[in-house]
């Protein structure tokens, strides 16, 4: 993943246990991969007009992506 942490993903989740890591790791990478095609942007893109940093509103989406993967 490049800018979800697997931490991050269990916490919004509220996951506490690490069987399902491997799964969470897929759903998060479809995620990012998913909102950078919506958005019709490259990360570095994102990055460049967000002074490095990847915007909130990005951060949420591909998390709510990622839960309903795995839900």
């Amino acid at each position: 993943m490049n800018w979800l942490s697997l931490e991050y993903i269990k916490a919004h989740s509220r996951i506490d246990f690490a069987d399902d890591d491997d799964a969470l790791e897929l759903y998060g990478n479809a995620a990012e991969e998913t909102v950078l095609t919506i958005i019709r942007r490259t990360l570095n893109n994102v990055k460049d007009l967000n002074k490095g940093e990847v915007p909130a509103k990005m951060y949420q989406a591909a998390l709510m992506l990622t839960e309903l993967g795995y839900t």
